[in-house]
């Protein structure tokens, strides 16, 4: 709608292509083409990039990485602070129930 309200406005000719749905503006010789551009009336926008930082591991990281083990999670030693029976019935930190 708005191609045809400037084209209008312009004097150049818009035709339609009703197959594929394109609008042809073409220049007249009774054309009036402005001499600033509606592009250099509306500021450009920033576009704005991804902020991300890429952060490097110390050498001492890549050692305790390396000796961690597949299946392993922190604080695998176990946490024997609560030596009455819980919920599951187990002894100790650990239980063996899910959910």
């Amino acid at each position: 709608m708005l191609v045809h309200k400037c084209s209008t406005y312009y004097r150049l000719t818009s035709e339609t292509d009703t197959v594929s749905k394109i609008t042809y503006v073409t220049l007249r010789t009774e054309s009036r083409i402005p001499q600033r551009r509606i592009s250099e009336l509306v500021p450009a926008e920033e576009s704005a990039q991804p902020a991300f930082k890429i952060m490097r591991r110390s050498p001492q990281d890549r050692r305790a990485r390396q000796n961690s083990q597949p299946g392993s999670t922190a604080g695998d030693e176990g946490d024997i602070s609560d030596p009455e029976p819980s919920e599951a019935g187990s002894i100790g930190g650990r239980s063996s129930a899910t959910g």
